[in-house]
Parts: C-alpha cells; sequence; structure tokens
C-alpha cells in the first residue's frame, strides 16, 4: 500500500483533520501519551480526574454517563490517531475498564488541565 493510498484511508476514517495538523505539540506539554497515565478518581459516572506523571492533573468529562466507572479498580486509555491526548478536545479518546459483565468502553467528550490551585482545592477523595 502506498502512501496516498493510507491518506485516503485515513481521510475515510474521519483522521483528515488530524492528519493536516501535523503531531500534536507535545513539547509544550500540551499533549501526552495514554501510557503516561498513572492514576485516576472517578467522581461521579461523567467525570474522572487522572494524573499524568508525577503532578500533572486533568479532569475528563465523559461523553454520557458510563455506568460502572466509579467501581473501576483500573482504567485504560485509548486514543487515535497515535495515541496523544490533548486538552481541549477529545479527538477520539476512550477509557476503557472492566465490570462484571465484562469490558466497557467510555467515549470521552472534553479534557481539561488542572492548576496545582484547583488540585489542592479538591476534595481529598477526588484528587488521583
Amino acid at each position: 500500500m502506498n502512501l496516498r493510498s493510507l491518506i485516503a484511508l485515513a481521510l475515510i476514517a474521519g483522521y483528515g483533520p488530524a492528519l493536516a495538523a501535523g503531531p500534536p505539540d507535545v513539547q509544550s506539554g500540551a499533549c501526552f501519551h495514554e501510557r503516561d497515565v498513572n492514576n485516576f478518581v472517578a467522581v461521579d459516572e461523567r467525570t474522572m480526574n487522572i494524573r499524568v506523571g508525577i503532578s500533572d492533573v486533568y479532569r475528563l468529562h465523559l461523553f454520557a454517563t458510563c455506568d460502572g466507572v466509579t467501581w473501576a479498580e483500573t482504567i485504560g486509555m485509548l486514543s487515535r490517531p497515535g495515541g496523544f491526548i490533548c486538552p481541549g478536545t477529545a479527538n477520539d479518546v476512550e477509557v476503557f475498564f472492566h465490570s462484571e459483565i465484562g469490558r466497557r468502553s467510555c467515549p470521552v467528550g472534553g479534557i481539561e488541565p488542572l492548576s496545582a490551585a484547583q488540585v489542592a482545592a479538591l476534595p481529598k477523595k477526588q484528587r488521583p
């Protein structure tokens, strides 16, 4: 398969804007890789706080109610394309976990970084 075919497939799959924009701005710290998430707290069935690296905390706004996420012991994240997650846009991000009925997947509707002051103001049960 040649490059032209790969680009055409990406456009058909809906990744055109991501390809046109180029790689995410990882150097500025605005984006992070899905594998760098190391802790989480499900605030409720539509909101999660995640820790990335040592001190960065982000709030995930799930697209819809995600039954069972408040009981999840571990989560995974999947971001297409490329595994990078950028605040301000969900860029096709999913949170997944295992529940008593099997694997659950919940799309993320929005992502926002929390400042150190916002993290300090969180109740202890909401800090990842």
